[in-house]
């Protein structure tokens, strides 16, 4: 989708902030449920995991891409 959504000149910078959030997140998650599998039993913990990827399936299937993305 970046390419479909920024100009040539923005790219360089979408791309950085896209692979640095993605870092972020991965950093985070990975903390996030090192805690959760602490405090509760490790199948709650992973049914939140599946529970979050059914509701980014369900934003995803949302998603509209520009027409001139081809």
């Amino acid at each position: 989708m970046i390419p479909a959504l920024t100009t040539e000149g923005q790219r360089l910078g979408a791309n950085s902030v896209a692979w640095s959030t993605g870092r972020l997140m991965q950093i985070l998650g990975a903390a996030t449920a090192g805690g959760l599998i602490g405090l509760v039993v490790t199948g709650a913990a992973f049914a939140l995991s599946a529970a979050t990827f059914l509701l980014s399936t369900a934003f995803l299937a949302r998603l509209v891409i520009p027409s001139q993305a081809g």
